[in-house]
């Protein structure tokens, strides 16, 4: 099915693509999803979202957090390029004590 919508691969070419070098200073933005479930629908014929994750990004060696809400529920999602950032260096930035991103959302929530 996936393969109906592909388009086909462009002709191999022997001239090399430049890779953008990673930011000194990189950025981790948080934003607000708002109701996910207003934008991924829940079931589309035999198909259950669970899950969703969206991101409009180009993130380069960034991480970018989304706040939002799915069937109800808080969630807190990372998106994050695997070129620069293993899952380990991830949870590590989110489990990290003076978090700023962790400082925002678990005050805002008034978690500790």
């Amino acid at each position: 099915m996936w393969a109906l919508g592909t388009p086909p691969t462009p002709p191999s070419s022997e001239r090399s693509v430049p890779v953008p070098e990673p930011k000194e200073r990189v950025s981790v933005p948080t934003s607000s999803m708002g109701r996910t479930d207003r934008v991924v629908a829940l079931r589309r014929g035999a198909f259950v979202t669970r899950d969703p994750r969206m991101t409009g990004d180009g993130l380069g060696n960034g991480l970018g957090l989304f706040l939002g809400t799915f069937e109800g529920e808080m969630c807190l999602s990372v998106a994050d390029n695997d070129a620069w950032h293993t899952r380990e260096d991830v949870d590590a930035y989110l489990g990290r004590e003076g978090s700023k991103d962790k400082t925002v959302v678990f005050g805002g929530l008034n978690l500790r």
